[in-house]
């Protein structure tokens, strides 16, 4: 699915259909673009290395038992910020990514519009400060 408005496009990785749903109307009425959403491991990888995406939310646990990781390290290896969406404990996240930020389920509309803002203007920040 995908919605052409006025603001960048958001990649949305999360593989319960409800919460899909709601995550996409969140950022649908806040005017952004959606690219997604997949709940599928392989079609996640592709959308993050192809798609001229801003920012991603990204479940942790995927569909057929998949971890999101290897989409989280393609959107490192591209310089795109992405938060994760999940009902974890920080503790059960891989060490690796418990730093970044973590968007608790069940998604509210404020913390989740607060968070992609937030991602946005310290990647805006970071681009600003390069030569």
């Amino acid at each position: 699915m995908s919605q052409h408005n006025s603001r960048p496009p958001i990649l949305v990785v999360e593989d319960e259909l409800l919460i899909a749903t709601e995550i996409t109307s969140f950022l649908v009425a806040a005017g952004y673009q959606v690219v997604g959403p997949t709940g599928h491991l392989g079609e996640a990888i592709e959308l993050a290395a192809t798609k001229p995406i801003v920012a991603a939310l990204l479940d942790i646990s995927l569909s057929d038992g998949d971890q999101v990781y290897p989409v989280a390290e393609e959107l490192m290896a591209r310089d795109i910020p992405f938060a994760f969406i999940s009902a974890r404990a920080l503790e059960e996240i891989d060490p690796v990514y418990r730093y970044l930020p973590r968007i608790a389920k069940p998604v509210l509309r404020e913390v989740l519009l607060s968070t992609i803002s937030d991602l946005l203007s310290e990647q805006a920040a970071a681009t600003e400060t390069l030569p």
